[in-house]
Parts: structure tokens; sequence; C-alpha cells
């Protein structure tokens, strides 16, 4: 199965160039991926072409304002909450889509609070949090692991480090994403490196201290919102745990899955079991037009029975 993506420069509602892409059918359920902090949409690349995601659904990826391959405001007034749901808004209208799903990573959780916050009436048919922060605010010292607590400050413009223990930083940072980073191809490390250094620190700080009310989000949680919280057991960064423990009392439709041995790119080392979560997710939210695989569904039974998340901690052949 093989298809061409539609790639698209969007403007918001400030102006920003957004770069957004999609690939499949544009007539099966849609799922939106948003990336992790100082990174691209492009860390989705895998997902991107697997079958059984391509079979059922319409995949749409975008670069946050501040990353990649969009504008990068360069005053906090660029960062506000609602110009994030604007970004997401445009995408939706440019890929003309209903109702989608929404798989997000580490930082781009974030934009589901923007969403509920300022769209009318909720534009998603469900939310998914891969080793995810769910909001900006105190919550990130709960959930964030005392790694990346300490990395985020070596980022910001207030940082004394000299460039080469920039460049170290930003090395370390992404080889600790991955469980095995000497396993991974040069070519995906070293595209996740040149990433996170084209976000300035000035960018870097606007993103990390925006505003954000989470209560409209916890509102739709109430309504029946369903959330799916994927996290790596080993992640270095993200207390998956603890985001469930933060979220459970405002989402009664939560999921929570711990993949074992699974890293912070949970999606890249353990994609098999990120990408049977989101199958059957989608056929929960979606109903009968999200088909999963038989092999897929015995994991889900044997899950169950034994208490356990889908247990399948080794790497897809690359």
């Amino acid at each position: 199965m093989s298809f061409a993506p539609s790639i698209k420069y969007l403007r918001s509602s400030d102006g920003a160039r957004i770069y957004a892409e999609a690939v499949g059918d544009f007539n099966k359920p849609s799922l939106v991926f948003t990336h992790g902090v100082s990174l691209s949409s492009a860390i989705f690349d895998d997902l991107f072409t697997d079958e059984r995601l391509l079979a059922n659904f319409y995949l749409v990826r975008y670069d946050m304002r501040g990353h990649g391959r969009s504008d990068k405001p360069e005053t906090m007034e660029g960062y506000e909450s609602h110009l994030y749901a604007s970004d997401f808004a445009a995408v939706a209208t440019a890929f003309n889509l209903i109702k989608p799903s929404y798989p997000n990573s580490y930082f781009a959780a974030t934009v589901v609070a923007d969403i509920c916050a300022h769209l009318r009436p909720c534009p998603i048919a469900g939310a998914v949090f891969i080793s995810a922060l769910p909001y900006i605010g105190p919550v990130m010292q709960s959930v964030g692991k005392s790694t990346i607590l300490s990395i985020i400050p070596h980022l910001l413009p207030s940082s004394e480090s000299n460039i080469t223990q920039v460049k170290t930083l930003l090395t370390s940072f992404i080889d600790s994403c991955f469980g095995n980073p000497e396993r991974v191809p040069f070519a995906v490390k070293t595209s996740w490196v040149g990433m996170a250094a084209l976000q300035p620190p000035s960018v870097t700080e606007f993103v990390f201290t925006r505003a954000q009310d989470p209560q409209p989000m916890f509102n739709e949680g109430q309504k029946g919102l369903p959330l799916l919280c994927i996290c790596g057991a080993d992640d270095p960064f993200v207390d998956g745990q603890a985001v469930v423990r933060e979220m459970k009392p405002h989402f009664p439709k939560l999921t929570d899955i711990s993949v074992p041995g699974g890293s912070h790119a949970v999606f890249y080392d353990q994609r098999e079991d990120v990408v049977a979560a989101l199958l059957v997710f989608g056929a929960k939210v979606m109903g009968k037009k999200v088909t999963i695989p038989k092999r897929i569904l015995v994991g889900k039974i044997w899950a169950a029975k034994k208490k356990f998340s889908i247990d399948q901690t080794t790497s897809p052949t690359r």
C-alpha cells in the first residue's frame, strides 16, 4: 500500500505559516499527530508508512509553531493558547477533517488543552498522550522526571552553557529518547538533533512558559472525551503513572498502557505496541470503521486476562 503525501504550508489566524502533511485515504477516520518539544513531525516517519495504520486511518501531522518547518514567532504573543488552537483548526480545515482522534507526543499533548479551550464544539473524537506532558503549569514538576527537568534550563536564553556544552547536551538529550541509541540509524539521530538545533532558545522559553487553562479540557473529559495514555515503563523523562494520576479524575474514559521496557520515543522503539494501541483505541472511538488484525486482538485479550499491557518490547526490523 503506497500513498503520496499531500504537503501544505498553511496560514494560521495570526498569519504564521504552519507546515502540514497528510497521507492515506481521506475517506477513512483521521489521526492527527503532533510532536514533542524542540522536534518536528518528521519524528513520525515510521508510523506514516505503517501499512496497518494506512489501512485504517487518514494520517495527518504538522509542525507546531516555533518548531521545525513552521514559523517561529519572536515574541510571547505569538505563543498564546488561542493561536495553537487556530493552528489545529487550519490543519483540520485544509484536510477536511471531521472529528479526528489526536495522538500527540510529549509537549505536543498540551495542544489538546488549547483545542478544548478555544474551539467549539470540541472538534476531536479522542485524544492520545504518548510519553506526554498533559498541560503547562505546576503539573510539569510532578510528571516530569529529574532528567528532563535538569536539561530544560540549559536550553533557555538565561543558560550560561557555552556552545560546546549545548551541542553535547542536545546529543545526549536525543540519545536519551531511545532505549538503545546505538541501534538507532545515524541518519535518524542526526535528524532529530538537527530538529532540536533549529529552535532558538528564546522560542524554547516561550513554549515552556506560555499560559494555559486546562479546565476546559477537564470539562470535555467529564463529558466523555476518550483519552489514551501510552508511556514507556523505562521513559527517563516522563512518569507515565503520574500522568495517569493527574488525568484520571477528569477523564472517566481513560485507558492507560505502560509498555514494558518502553523508552521515551516509545512510538519508535516499540512501534508494534503503539500501533496496536492506536488500532484498539480507534476501534473503540470510531467503531467498525477500524479493523483490528487478529494478531493484535489476541494480544489484547491476553493482556486483559493477565492484567498486563501488550508486551512486545523488541523493535521492528528496520
